[in-house]
């Protein structure tokens, strides 16, 4: 998998934490760290350059249903 994807699994760990403290423990979840979590996902994303690969899924999809709406119908 590789040294990158493989850190990754550390980043995870405190949204881990947050969610099992509120659902464990009955604590409170605050503004922060659903933001905080989300920053942390993003960077994953970035890290492994997926943010790309689904810009360029995307835009396959998009030209598929182009050339679909062009193609004579029978």
């Amino acid at each position: 998998m590789g040294p990158t994807r493989t850190s990754t699994v550390t980043y995870i760990t405190p949204a881990v934490g947050v969610v099992l403290g509120i659902v464990v423990l009955g604590e409170q979840l605050h503004w922060n760290e659903p933001v905080g979590a989300v920053l942390v996902l993003l960077g994953i994303l970035l890290a492994q350059n997926r943010l790309a690969a689904l810009r360029r899924g995307r835009g396959e999809e998009k030209s598929d249903l182009a050339l679909s709406a062009r193609a004579p119908i029978d």
